[in-house]
């Protein structure tokens, strides 16, 4: 009923307007009677202006939150998977916190500033990021405030973190397995969703898992599942070669 009474009321004011306007085309006397009319009305105009416009907007629908506000629940729930990595030999930096798609968030700012760090550490965290901040660490991709930080369990040897490494240096369990086997090249699969990194040697490859979990492995130039599973993968990216 509101929507449609404001409406007719400012029909009804322009036509009495309308009307007045008349006036200067007729007689004196009727001029008069007009003008009396007009001051008359001109209150009672008012006061239905003021209701009109003094009535209360219609009630908004109830509102599902939007992805981002979704986004920035689950970024301070405390969640997200990171690999500590101590970068203190980088101009400006110490600690990052790198995320399983390679990201590498720097934790400028602390809710438990007695929590304490340790490189190749898997943590769980909450975080908001800090736009309108800059660092002089260039190795970080954002600058964060960390609302929450945990250790997470992890089993010998593996990691509870799937990252897209594009260097085995990303990976401190990668970067070990470059050092202990010597690979002349190591290069990362697309695997079930995540990623796979096949190790080759002189005589053998080892594939992993992104989780330090070795999938398979090809003894010198057989011919097996492992090899078959690698040809399916499809989308090698070569992210380590040793130049002779």
């Amino acid at each position: 009923m509101h929507d449609k009474f404001p409406h007719n009321i400012f029909n009804i004011i322009r036509k009495f307007v309308k009307r007045q306007g008349r006036m200067c085309y007729a007689p004196t006397n009727h001029k008069i009677m007009l003008l009396k009319n007009f001051v008359t009305g001109l209150p009672i105009l008012c006061l239905l202006l003021i209701w009109c416009t003094a009535c209360p907007p219609a009630p908004k629908p109830n509102m599902t939150e939007t992805t981002m506000e979704k986004e920035q629940k689950d970024m301070g729930a405390c969640n997200t998977l990171a690999t500590v990595k101590n970068m203190t030999g980088t101009d400006g930096c110490q600690y990052l916190l790198v995320l399983r798609d390679g990201k590498k968030y720097n934790p400028v700012k602390m809710d438990n500033p007695n929590f304490e760090f340790r490189n190749n550490q898997t943590v769980k965290f909450g975080y908001t990021i800090l736009e309108d901040m800059m660092g002089i660490c260039m190795a970080e991709d954002a600058m964060v405030s960390v609302t929450c930080i945990e250790e997470a369990n992890t089993a010998a040897g593996q990691t509870e973190i799937c990252v897209k490494a594009s260097s085995p240096y990303d990976i401190q369990w990668l970067k070990d397995l470059e050092k202990k086997i010597r690979p002349y090249q190591i290069s990362r699969f697309p695997y079930e969703g995540e990623y796979a990194y096949l190790l080759k040697t002189k005589t053998n490859q080892y594939l992993y898992d992104c989780y330090a979990k070795l999938i398979c492995q090809i003894e010198g130039k057989q011919m097996n599942d492992c090899v078959r599973l690698v040809k399916s993968l499809g989308d090698e990216v070569v992210i380590w070669v040793v130049n002779h």
